[in-house]
């Protein structure tokens, strides 16, 4: 059990924790709620910076924790009870992952620490990037006897609001500067259609066919194509409506290089794959699906007053020769 100063933020401590368990081994700061390593069997399977100020100057979020909201609201722009909100438009006139100043740039509060498990909260103030409501927000990173990383995060209001919170770890489990020979598999059916700026209309396309279909582990080119199909895009930044209700098994990523392979469970609806700036690795992150806010066929990302907003996502490790 140690943990670390490594320098302040706005005045405030960050420190980096240490959790072990096994061949598991993490760092986090309470800067972010940022995963400032992550190493299974001695394979360091996360894209990291060297410095606190590094994390500081990030703009793709490695290892963060990012909210209020994940992904992008259309134009920044809501209602909710008929009333109208304008969050901060942070990717040209769109609102990505919370705004300018996400939860991924804030100095979190320790609440629990041991070897293998560390609490986190911190208070968004009422109107912070234009979203409403004072919400507190927990998260908590603990490592599980199926030599996983379980992030379980949790938020009350006191105005009704919105939600959708993730971790944007990129992962390489090969311990080289490339991603490219990685097997994918992901457990979805479909993906929400999007315009030029990545924004959904609410549609989906079945991955049947399509260079999005990963519902067998097969290779992972960094750029969308199979079997001799290609798109026009350059990189994979797609939201998978994953299949299935519940915590549950969604996703697996392997090197053929190291042997091993990652499992996702989660009880989120979608999964963002990003194989983009950078591209030595892959994120998948679970979450809520994109533009939600303002598509009534989604599933609703409101955090009513009284209520509770959870959900837990798990990255479980093996090696497989």
């Amino acid at each position: 059990m140690k943990k670390v100063l490594l320098g302040k933020k706005d005045g405030k401590d960050v420190w980096e924790y240490t959790l072990e368990k096994g061949d598991l081994s993490a760092k986090i700061l309470n800067f972010g709620g940022i995963i400032s390593q992550l190493s299974f069997a001695g394979v360091s399977v996360i894209l990291t910076y060297p410095t606190l100020e590094d994390y500081i100057q990030d703009t793709f979020y490695y290892g963060a924790l990012v909210g209020r909201v994940a992904n992008r609201i259309a134009e920044g722009k809501f209602s909710i009870n008929g009333i109208p909100y304008q969050a901060s438009q942070n990717a040209g006139c769109h609102t990505l992952h919370g705004g300018f100043s996400s939860f991924s740039k804030k100095a979190w509060e320790e609440v629990f620490y041991n070897e293998d498990s560390l609490t986190l909260s911190y208070t968004s103030p009422d109107g912070e990037e234009g979203f409403p409501g004072n919400l507190e927000v927990t998260v908590t990173y603990t490592l599980t006897e199926k030599q996983g990383l379980l992030i379980a995060y949790s938020a009350k209001t006191d105005k009704d609001t919105v939600v959708s919170l993730t971790n944007h770890a990129y992962f390489n489990l090969s311990g080289t500067p490339s991603a490219e020979e990685h097997l994918l598999q992901i457990a979805a059916d479909k993906i929400t259609l999007t315009d030029k700026d990545l924004i959904p209309n609410g549609e989906m396309e079945e991955v049947e066919g399509t260079p999005f279909d990963f519902r067998l582990l097969r290779l992972l080119s960094l750029h969308p194509r199979i079997a001799g199909k290609e798109t026009e895009k350059t990189a994979y930044d797609e939201n998978y409506v994953l299949a299935g209700e519940g915590f549950r098994f969604v996703a697996a990523l392997k090197s053929p290089k190291t042997g091993i392979r990652m499992d996702v469970y989660t009880d989120a609806r979608g999964l963002q794959l990003y194989t983009g700036n950078p591209e030595e690795a892959i994120a998948l992150e679970t979450q809520a699906l994109p533009n939600a806010i303002n598509i009534p066929t989604f599933p609703s990302p409101i955090l009513r007053v009284g209520d509770t907003y959870r959900t837990a996502t798990e990255y479980r490790f093996y090696l497989e020769k």
